[in-house]
């Protein structure tokens, strides 16, 4: 599936809040299973949002070469 640059743009400040949110819900979380979850997913939020970013840079890359 392709996305557009503005649908990017879009996805990347997505996951910049999601990060967000699980950084503010790390702040009252135990230890325990619910704390492994998140600190696992926040890395995975943390890789995708690199995935993104280097995609936009890419494509920005790019449109200036087409022009």
């Amino acid at each position: 599936m392709d996305f557009t640059l503005e649908e990017l743009k879009e996805l990347k400040h997505c996951i910049n809040s999601t990060i967000g949110l699980r950084i503010q819900y790390d702040c009252v979380l135990d230890e325990g299973k619910r704390k492994e979850d998140n600190d696992k997913w926040l890395a995975d939020d943390y890789k995708l949002l690199a995935r993104i970013v280097r995609e936009i840079d890419l494509r920005k890359i790019e449109d200036k070469e087409c022009q």
